[in-house]
């Protein structure tokens, strides 16, 4: 009996630890969505600056660039809209957004302030969205490094000393 509550706290006490070590992981992987989101926002720049290939082609081009991570799909999405031709690019960033889950779908607010002017300005005033965008994301950057350095050692002790107080509990 007691090898099995000895079993029992172990399992608590590693699932507890788990669980504050994947939150702390959440915040990494948001940092690296903002890293991410700057980088295709440098190359939708570069394709309307340079070669200024509709706003489709480029989400499409956006989407096959980035398969494996939530960009990939926020892109199709956005793109198979687009081709609808139903909605403007504001709404079809917006129902893109919501038509997947996404922890953190507030950050895609930069979006949906860039879709204001892609398309519907000239290429100057479209680059200058553009990098306004990146500012924000930079500003977006640093603030969610302060919020991961702060909160991701948390999230582990956290995790850590849950587990310890339900073995208690239980013992």
């Amino acid at each position: 009996m007691l090898i099995v509550k000895l079993l029992i706290c172990i399992c608590i006490l590693e699932i507890t630890t788990y669980i504050g070590i994947m939150l702390g992981r959440e915040l990494k992987n948001r940092t690296k969505e903002y890293v991410k989101l700057q980088s295709i926002c440098t190359y939708i720049e570069g394709r309307i600056k340079y070669s200024q290939d509709n706003l489709i082609d480029i989400f499409e081009d956006v989407c096959k660039e980035n398969k494996d991570n939530n960009f990939g799909k926020l892109f199709k999405d956005i793109t198979y809209e687009m081709k609808k031709n139903i909605y403007s690019l504001n709404e079809c960033i917006s129902r893109g957004i919501s038509n997947n889950q996404y922890r953190f779908s507030s950050d895609f607010g930069i979006l949906l302030e860039l879709s204001n002017n892609l398309g519907k300005s000239n290429v100057e005033n479209q680059i200058k969205a553009i990098e306004l965008a990146k500012e924000r994301i930079v500003e977006k950057i640093t603030e969610s490094r302060v919020i991961e350095s702060k909160n991701t050692k948390l999230y582990r002790n956290l995790g850590v000393i849950c587990g310890i107080m339900l073995v208690i509990v239980l013992i």
